[in-house]
């Protein structure tokens, strides 16, 4: 019987170490597309269209529910979609070299984000 509860431990075990690798492994993929993106959009983690010329972000960004950093660097954003509201998990926005940006008020209400 103590056997059957070891070898039962250590599957548990392998178990849970696996499963914390496939999150890491979630977490490290980058996005550099909102077409690739929208394929899977809970295992988007971070999103990187920095470079791409935007002049405004699709309101479609609201379906990333995991998303924690958003890579919006050198565009020609102007605002960003109040769709964004809706990033519970969103913790990083850079929105760097995106001449004339206007900070939209609302983005205060945004409880973990911690960088913009």
């Amino acid at each position: 019987m103590n056997k059957i509860y070891i070898i039962v431990l250590i599957l548990i075990q392998s178990v849970i170490v696996f499963s914390q690798k496939q999150i890491e492994i979630q977490v490290d993929t980058i996005y550099f597309s909102l077409k690739e993106a929208h394929k899977n959009q809970l295992a988007v983690y971070s999103l990187n269209l920095s470079g791409q010329r935007l002049e405004e972000l699709s309101d479609s960004i609201k379906y990333f529910k995991n998303l924690r950093y958003l890579k919006l660097s050198s565009n020609k954003l102007k605002t960003l979609p109040k769709g964004i509201l809706d990033l519970t998990n969103l913790e990083i926005i850079d929105l760097m070299d995106n001449r004339g940006f206007i900070i939209p008020e609302w983005i205060g209400k945004m409880k973990n984000l911690k960088v913009l």
